[in-house]
């Protein structure tokens, strides 16, 4: 349900029109702007109306996703037969009945109706038309036209899943759920803020978000029935709060607390861009996670000492076919050279599970997060591991390149992966092409069986990394995506943080070096805790490497380890995070 009359906002309660809802704050920051939906579900909210100047752009979408359906049709057909193609044929007579398609194209044209409603609208006519009457070849005529008109449906909302979003004006994004495809295709410079029904503190969408630096809320109970085309929006993604429809006076109080919050963050102390050590001179190094060779640029101070995270697979999902070899030389080429000198740990394509991929599809599954995905899915798919890595290793001729390797469960998969290396190199030289046989290799440790048995597999390997996300989500067995047990996903549970202090302390003591790039290092309230456990190289979104700066630079080395050993001792996230809490008032002088 919505919310009418409790205090929400900033304000002294919501006015005539306005609707209050509240989800949960992912990325910090208020935006206000207009909502540009999403992946609309039509079956809800399809009947949308539309303005004059946009009935050509819906009649172009309508001929596309006809053009897309029928050729899909005419190959299903001349691939079928007997009944099975006779079906496909009638459906294709139907896609070309200027009756049918004039019918779509009045309600667009005259009732200026969205494409998903005029669909939905003709598939309603038809069928209250045909119930009538009790001839069955009538009957059948109607269903063949209701499952033509649904096929093109499906075709149009996957067609506007995967366009690029160019909006006229800086908009903030709401979805039912983001998809990770369609928050890569984002237009960035129009983006103000992100909001959602699904997804939390570790969602992609969130992830992303934090990596863009704009205000995200996830988790908004019936967010999308809330809203209609264009509404204008406020979305705090501090405290959590969003008003659809505000008046002006709402406006306006969120506008002022946007503006004060900028003004804070321009008047805090400044940051030190040298080597960055604790209080007591311990060196600590702090790298960026990036998806894309422009993000770079976010960390405009110059603050992070490398790439900690390149992760590849949003320039996959932004492709409508498997990127070519050359291709990704390009791409891996210009992250190294932006880097100037830097190292940057480059992951191999993690595909599959919430990340999918349509043209690698692994085929369905009843559990894809634990399925067919990430390294599983390049193992069993080497044309697509294969051109990664020998373009990652001609692209280290300009640079300090690492490749990593996700989603490692066994001393064999690894042993296969690095065999590919091994096989990229011989065949790089027997073509002749110029590239560094000695990338160093490294394991994003993600899964317990890994971190658990991390001594049999380091004589493999140069370095590792720790994804954070998925070793809590597969060590507390919960869906960090699944709202109904999203509170069980506990990144501070003590089961989590005795595998990160045995990574950490396996890894040193054979001189690997361990860092941390998941999303629980992105807190710098757990910054203490995880220096304390043995880290000293953590990666974030560039957006929080000043803070993170700022807070290692007054933590001592010694209360760090007596903060890690006491939440070592400790029975439950609820007694590990008081203990934080306690510390980092003190490190902030923050007596609340």
């Amino acid at each position: 349900m919505t919310e009418s009359t409790p205090e929400t906002g900033p304000g002294s309660g919501p006015e005539a029109g306005e609707v209050r809802l509240r989800g949960l704050p992912v990325s910090p920051g208020i935006a206000v702007g207009r909502v540009y939906l999403i992946g609309l579900p039509v079956g809800e909210k399809g009947r949308t109306a539309i303005k004059p100047g946009e009935i050509e752009a819906e009649l172009a979408a309508m001929r596309a996703a006809v053009e897309e359906l029928s050729g899909e049709l005419e190959r299903l057909a001349d691939a079928a037969t007997g009944p099975e193609q006779g079906i496909l044929r009638a459906h294709l007579m139907l896609l070309e009945d200027p009756a049918l398609l004039g019918e779509i194209e009045r309600r667009i044209a005259e009732g200026q109706q969205s494409l998903g409603a005029s669909i939905l609208d003709v598939i309603a006519t038809y069928e209250s038309m045909f119930e009538r009457f009790d001839d069955h070849m009538i009957r059948e005529r109607a269903l063949d036209i209701k499952d033509v008109c649904i096929q093109l449906l499906n075709v149009h909302v996957d067609r506007c899943q995967r366009t690029l979003l160019t909006p006229d004006e800086p908009i903030i994004v709401a979805a039912r759920e983001l998809l990770p495809s369609q928050t890569a295709r984002l237009d960035r410079g129009k983006l103000l803020g992100i909001v959602s029904e699904r997804g939390g503190m570790t969602s992609h969408t969130a992830i992303l978000a934090r990596s863009f630096g704009i205000p995200a809320v996830c988790g908004v109970p019936d967010l999308l029935p809330a809203l209609h085309p264009a509404a204008m929006v406020v979305i705090d993604g501090t405290t959590g709060d969003v008003v659809v429809d505000p008046d002006d006076a709402t406006i306006e109080r969120y506008r002022a607390r946007r503006d004060a919050l900028a003004a804070e963050r321009l008047a805090v102390e400044p940051v030190d861009r040298g080597p960055l050590a604790t209080a007591d001179g311990t060196p600590i190094q702090v790298l960026a996670n990036i998806n894309r060779p422009d993000d770079l640029a976010l960390d405009s101070m110059g603050l992070a000492e490398g790439v900690g995270l390149f992760r590849t697979e949003y320039y996959f999902m932004t492709s409508r076919r498997l990127p070519s070899e050359e291709e990704q030389y390009q791409q891996y080429r210009d992250v190294l050279e932006r880097a100037d000198g830097r190292e940057v740990i480059i992951r191999t394509v993690d595909a599959g599970g919430d990340k999918a991929i349509h043209y690698l599809d692994p085929g369905h599954e009843d559990n894809p997060m634990m399925g067919s995905r990430s390294i599983r899915l390049c193992l069993r798919k080497p044309e697509v591991i294969l051109p990664q890595i020998r373009a990652i290793l001609r692209a280290a001729m300009h640079g300090e390149a690492r490749l990593m390797f996700p989603l490692v469960s066994t001393r064999s998969e690894l042993e296969a992966a690095t065999a590919l290396v091994a096989q990229a190199r011989e065949s790089l030289r027997n073509d002749g092409v110029e590239h560094r046989s000695d990338v160093p290799i490294g394991l994003l440790i993600e899964v317990p069986a890994a971190a658990l048995n991390l001594e049999s597999l380091l004589p493999l390997l140069d370095f590792v990394s720790v994804g954070t996300n998925d070793l809590t989500q597969f060590t507390l067995a919960v869906d960090r995506g699944n709202p109904a047990v999203s509170h069980l996903y506990q990144p501070l549970h003590p089961a989590v943080l005795r595998l990160l202090a045995h990574v950490a302390r396996v890894a040193r003591s054979t001189g690997t070096p361990v860092s941390m790039c998941g999303e629980m290092a992105s807190d710098p309230d757990h910054a203490a805790l995880l220096i304390g456990l043995g880290y000293r190289r953590l990666s974030v979104s560039p957006y929080l490497l000043p803070e993170l700066r700022r807070r290692i630079s007054r933590i001592d080395l010694s209360a760090a380890r007596r903060l890690a050993a006491r939440a070592l001792r400790s029975g439950s996230n609820r007694e590990i995070k008081s203990l934080l809490e306690a510390e980092n008032r003190r490190l902030t002088g923050s007596g609340s």
